[in-house]
């Protein structure tokens, strides 16, 4: 069986759907409001039956923070934010242009190298525990070449090198990163 370090805790849906409402029928009040409404909500029987068993799934996966802090915090500063610009209200750029492509044979070659990797961490341990982060700097030092050349084929086609370049690197890295270690884990 393959083990992997998990770098990140979501909450089931259940919980994630009851932070939602509960920061939705308190996000008028005042931050001494909201922690008062918090310590009561979280003290009903109802609710504090599923919260339990949420924070003893978080420990199991290996989450050794506070997790009734961490649902706090969501439903403070993330679900109640989210409920306070509603989808239909947000306004989407359409004129927006991506300019900072990378060219397919770029993300064949990346695709290769995160495969590469992880194959190379799972013969050695039978286990996934770096974090992609970790992945991606390897990548960076070792395949400076690749990436130059290819922010020299973006300038060349779009006549400048966009200024996010290298967040859009890392974003792109990490998403394909997950995605090939998904397909490995399923394998």
């Amino acid at each position: 069986m393959l083990l992997y370090k998990k770098f990140r805790f979501d909450f089931s849906g259940e919980v994630t759907e009851m932070l939602s409402n509960f920061s939705k029928e308190h996000c008028d009040e005042k931050r001494k409001q909201f922690q008062e409404s918090w310590k009561e909500w979280i003290s009903l029987d109802k609710v504090k039956i599923v919260l339990d068993t949420e924070c003893k799934t978080l420990r199991n996966e290996g989450f050794d923070g506070d997790v009734l802090d961490k649902m706090y915090k969501s439903a403070r500063y993330y679900y109640k934010k989210r409920e306070m610009t509603p989808q239909e209200n947000r306004v989407k750029n359409v004129s927006v242009v991506h300019t900072n492509r990378f060219s397919s044979n770029f993300l064949i070659s990346m695709d290769t190298v995160i495969n590469e990797q992880l194959m190379k961490d799972i013969n050695e341990s039978n286990a996934i525990d770096k974090s992609q982060v970790d992945y991606f700097h390897s990548y960076c030092n070792i395949h400076t070449n690749e990436i130059v050349m290819e922010l020299r084929r973006i300038k060349e086609t779009k006549g400048e090198i966009p200024e996010d370049i290298k967040t859009k690197l890392k974003k792109t890295y990490k998403n394909r990163f997950y995605k090939n270690r998904i397909n490995i884990i399923k394998e």
